[in-house]
Formats: C-alpha cells, sequence, structure tokens
C-alpha cells in the first residue's frame, strides 16, 4: 500500500540516473554515463575543458540529521510541506543553467548529462572549471538542510581531457584536478583522464592473489577450488570486463592462473609441475555431465557481452540508448551512429565466436549471429514469456520496441509451436 500511493511521486523525486531505485539501472549504468562523457569530450572540442566532479560525502547514512527528517515527516500537515519542498528543489543541479554539464549526442538523440548517481559515490559533470563552485554552493545548501555534508577533501576532480589540464584555472580550495597519470576508484574501477585498463586488470590479478592465499590453504581437493573459482573470480573479471574489455594476451594469461589454481593450487600463470587427470572439454562439463564445471574465461566473458547488448537493446529506455551508443562509438565522431540489434540477419560463421577490440562490438556482433528463436519447452516456461512481457509493456513501455537492422523491431510474436522470436522489418529505400 505504501509503494502503492508513494509510486507517482518517486519518480518526480527520485532522479533517473539514481541506480537502486530506478527500474533497470544497475551500477553499471552509472559506470557507462562516466565513459560516455569521457568518449564525447574527446570528440568536440567546444566541450575541451569538462570535467567530472566524483563526489564523497562524510559518512553517506552516518551523518544524516535524521530528527530534521523525523520532525518534517513526522506530522501529515508537516510531511505534505515537506514533499512540496523537496519536489520545488529537486534536481537543483540539473535545474540550475549555469551549469551546462557534457553534451551526448547520437543519432538517435542528446542528452545533456549533469548528474550520475549510486547512494554516496554521485559525479556530477561540468563544461569548464567555472561551474564548479555552482555545484558546489547547491551541494552546500543540501547540507544545510539535511547534515548531508561533503568532504571536499576527498572529492575528486577529473579532467575528461587530459590535453586540457594545462590550461584550466585554479579551483575553489581545497578541490584539485586529478593528475593525468593517476587513477582512482570509482564505483569499483579505476578511473581517471586516461584510462588504464593494463593497470586496472594487473590491479585486479593482485587482489585475486591476496584474497585466494587463505583458500589456497584451506581446500583440498580440485572440487572444492573449482567452486572457489566460480564463487570468487568469475564474477570479478566478469565486473572488470564490462568496462574494461580485456585483450586475447590477458584472457590466456588468467585462464592459466585458473587452471594452476584449480588443479595445483597455485594462483600463477607460470608452469606448475605435475599434470591435470582431466582434459579441458571434459572439465569444463557441468558436474551432472561427469565434468567439474571449471570456467573457460573466455566463453564467459562472450556471453557476458551477448547478455549485456542484449540487455541494452530489449530493457534501455531512449537516454540509456544513447549513452550507449556513445560508448560504443568511443570518440571516434562527436555524433555516434545508432547501434542496431538484428538478430538472424548475418549468416553464421563457419569459424568460432570472434572476440573483438570491446564489449559492445562483440555483444553486438553475437547477438547479430547467434541471436533469434528461442525454444519454450512448456506451458510454464511459456506463461512466463507472457507474464515478461506484459510487465515490459506496462512499466517500460520503450522497451516494447529493440533496434533493428534499419529500423525498429516493433513487436514479440509467439508462434504456435512454440517459439519466441524477435521479427525485424527492414526499411527499404
Amino acid at each position: 500500500m505504501l509503494a502503492t500511493r508513494t509510486s507517482q511521486k518517486l519518480s518526480r523525486i527520485v532522479h533517473p540516473n539514481q541506480n537502486g531505485f530506478v527500474p533497470f539501472r544497475n551500477i553499471h549504468s552509472t559506470i557507462d554515463l562516466f565513459t560516455a562523457a569521457q568518449a564525447a569530450v574527446s570528440a568536440d572540442p567546444a566541450m575541451a575543458k569538462a570535467l567530472a566532479l566524483l563526489l564523497d560525502v562524510c559518512k553517506a547514512y552516518d551523518s544524516v540529521d535524521r530528527e530534521f527528517l523525523y520532525d518534517g515527516s513526522g506530522v501529515q500537515t508537516r510531511t505534505l510541506r515537506l514533499y512540496g519542498h523537496f519536489m520545488k528543489a529537486r534536481r537543483r543541479i540539473d535545474a540550475e543553467p549555469r551549469v551546462k554539464g557534457v553534451l551526448l549526442r547520437s543519432e538517435a538523440g542528446e542528452v545533456q548529462l549533469k548528474v550520475g548517481g549510486y547512494a554516496g559515490d554521485t559525479a556530477s559533470y561540468v563544461r569548464s572549471e567555472m561551474e564548479v563552485a555552482i555545484v558546489m554552493e547547491i551541494t552546500g545548501e543540501f547540507a544545510l538542510a539535511s547534515g548531508l555534508r561533503l568532504n571536499e577533501g576527498k572529492t575528486l576532480v577529473v579532467a575528461l581531457n587530459p590535453d586540457a589540464i594545462a590550461h584550466l584555472e585554479a579551483l575553489p580550495p581545497p578541490l584539485q584536478v586529478q593528475a593525468v597519470t593517476k587513477l582512482a576508484r570509482y564505483l569499483g574501477i579505476p578511473v581517471g583522464s586516461v584510462p588504464g585498463p593494463a593497470y586496472t586488470w594487473q590491479l585486479a590479478r593482485t587482489q585475486l592473489v591476496m584474497r585466494l592465499a587463505l583458500a589456497t590453504r584451506k581446500t583440498m581437493t580440485v572440487d572444492q577450488r573449482s567452486l572457489v573459482v566460480m564463487a570468487v573470480v568469475i564474477p570479478k573479471l566478469l565486473y572488470i570486463g564490462r568496462h574494461q574489455w580485456p585483450t586475447k594476451v590477458l584472457i590466456e594469461s588468467f585462464q592459466r592462473m585458473i587452471d594452476n589454481f584449480v588443479w595445483h593450487a597455485c594462483f600463477s600463470e607460470d608452469k606448475v609441475e605435475g599434470r591435470a587427470w582431466l582434459n579441458k572439454q571434459v572439465a569444463g562439463l557441468p558436474r551432472k555431465a561427469g565434468g567439474l564445471g571449471i570456467p573457460n574465461l573466455k566463453m564467459e566473458l562472450l556471453a557476458h557481452a551477448a547478455v549485456t547488448v542484449n540487455a541494452w537493446a530489449l530493457e534501455a529506455d531512449t537516454n540509456t540508448l544513447i549513452v550507449g551508443d556513445v560508448v560504443a562509438g568511443a570518440g571516434a565522431k562527436a555524433t555516434s551512429r545508432k547501434l542496431h540489434v538484428s538478430p538472424r540477419h548475418t549468416p553464421r560463421p563457419t569459424q568460432f565466436p570472434r572476440f573483438t577490440e570491446s564489449l559492445r562490438a562483440t555483444g553486438l556482433s553475437l547477438c547479430n549471429v547467434y541471436g533469434g528463436v528461442v525454444s519454450l519447452e512448456d506451458k510454464e516456461d511459456m506463461l512466463l514469456l507472457r507474464v515478461k512481457l506484459h510487465a515490459i509493456s506496462v512499466y517500460n513501455p520503450e522497451a516494447a520496441h529493440i533496434r533493428g537492422a534499419k529500423g525498429l523491431v516493433g513487436w514479440i510474436c509467439i508462434t504456435c509451436f512454440g517459439n519466441a522470436r524477435r521479427r525485424g522489418y527492414c526499411e527499404r529505400s
């Protein structure tokens, strides 16, 4: 009942970029905003001085003035006045005309990015150093009302264009622009003026060596260590691979580490004495099929790319689609090309699925070649599909259309054979 009564107002109070509260958004969507802003700035000279403010809140949950909230929400009349104040002052940074933010351009439209938030790790994007003081003033006013104060000493200022650092004016103290060679942790991913995938993967290797040190001594069998790999190693590598796509050399290196840990209890890529008592094909089979379930990192990354792109094409709203276009464009043009997902429109290759230069390019290729018909074996699956389609059409009408080859895939049809397929209609010139 509470959710029903507040649902009409929450959509106007909660920022659309606040993942954790907005459906179909997660922590990766927030990191994608930073990546898209960096790509857009590198392609547009007009935004050469754009900055990203990674705001750090003093004890994000403990420093909130709860007595203020209790007093304001304790009585119904006060609650109404408090909600009215929130609705007038909501999204102050977005409504501030002096803050221009970063403009993300795609053939599908434009998105003016000013704020991307995740709990206490909120980022604000400004087009020049002159807008930094305005953002700090707005956050200061909010702190006076809520008690949620900004830790200016730990707030990071990242220049999205490394060539513009030398031309930036001084920022309000104690803020300083992060050095071009320095990387800072943002939502689990090291970010900076220049992306550092090599450093990110080296850091992941160091962290995994430390985490698996105890597991190496506590586990006694190959079966136990294979479970540890699936629970600890693979989620870590997939999280990083979502934003820092690895090279083939890195994949082979980590695969050797995984195999050595499972078979020899040594998380290292160096050659270890001894041999596995199952070949890779059998060891990679599920346990119910007689294998050990040892993961193949390359296949895991390929599946991760396909699922990511497929979910983006099916569930994303217009703004998220534009962000995906900009991320995939990687700053090649000021207006990014509009991506299209058209399952079964690409002939199936005779060779193994290719591992391309980025996650989105790899996922797009896999969806085009291997996506399409999904067999439903029983009535329960058919009923579940109907429920999902109904939920999508009611709660996210824009998701009823996914991008097709040259137009839009307008609908999903269920045939009498029990198959669900996406049928694409191409525009003809």
